[in-house]
């Protein structure tokens, strides 16, 4: 019988301590149902689309390649309007409830949106290499407040491919323009 063992971990990665991610970096490398999960702190703007900039920032390298994110690409998997009413709260959980259990297309039929509410968004990204992981955010309503970042994982090579399968190659965005600089 195969062992169906799957490693989890959960880990902080802060933006100015590069060299910590090198072991999980390894890790997933050797390891392609390996999955590591867990918050990225802040990092520096770089310029380019709004929501490619967030990422970079967030991610700050990208945590499989150590690359910059030339042939990297995101999308949006889900947006949940944080309001008042308790369903927003019922929707939160079942953001996290279809992430967590691997309810694809369910996630990805999360479309609320309210200019005047917070909104909890999930976005995939796509590795050169071909890992997938998923960062979920907090985008404020009011202007001028930061997005936050609340959670990633990087997905299990297996868990990323049924996810890639769901969405239209059209869908990807490039994180970083094919017209920037090399990192």
């Amino acid at each position: 019988m195969a062992d169906c063992t799957l490693i989890l971990m959960k880990v902080l990665l802060a933006d100015d301590r590069q060299g910590h991610r090198d072991s999980l970096r390894r890790l997933i490398r050797r390891d392609p149902e390996v999955q590591v999960s867990g918050i990225a702190e802040d990092a520096e703007n770089t310029p380019g689309s709004v929501i490619a900039r967030e990422l970079r920032r967030t991610l700050d390298g990208c945590p499989v390649c150590d690359g910059g994110y030339r042939d990297h690409s995101f999308v949006i998997l889900a947006t949940v309007a944080i309001e008042p009413q308790w369903q927003s709260a019922l929707h939160g959980k079942q953001y996290y409830d279809f992430l967590d259990e691997r309810r694809w297309q369910e996630l990805l039929r999360l479309r609320e949106w309210n200019d005047a509410a917070d909104t909890l968004i999930g976005f995939a990204f796509r590795c050169a290499g071909g890992r997938v992981g998923i960062v979920t955010m907090l985008s404020p309503a009011r202007p001028g407040l930061p997005d936050t970042t609340l959670h990633y994982v990087i997905l299990p090579e297996e868990e990323g491919n049924s996810l890639q399968a769901l969405i239209p190659p059209e869908k990807w965005h490039p994180l970083r323009s094919t017209s920037a600089a090399p990192p």
